[in-house]
């Protein structure tokens, strides 16, 4: 999910702030975070309905919202490292 994506699913100030926050910092439980999970899981289940997404996410209140939009970047970000290590790994595979 590029920024645009991330932006107009969370609003542009949400992805800013999930930006510069650190997870450390926030006041959450082990509750709350199962419920994170719960609606990236919803989130991901909507992948093809932004519609239904938007209306996901439009219901959360403003600290959910920014936790999710974390977890979504983070995921992003690991995707992008495990693509980037099956293609390195399959480099070192043709050169051996």
């Amino acid at each position: 999910m590029i920024e645009s994506e991330l932006a107009c699913l969370f609003g542009k100030k949400t992805v800013t702030r999930a930006k510069r926050t650190d997870i450390v910092d926030l006041r959450v439980d082990a509750d709350f975070m199962d419920g994170i999970a719960d609606t990236a899981g919803q989130l991901l289940e909507a992948k093809d309905n932004p519609r239904k997404q938007r209306r996901l996410v439009g219901s959360m209140d403003q600290d959910k919202r920014l936790v999710l939009c974390m977890w979504v970047m983070d995921m992003e970000m690991t995707d992008r490292l495990m693509t980037n290590l099956y293609k390195t790994d399959r480099l070192c595979t043709e050169r051996s």
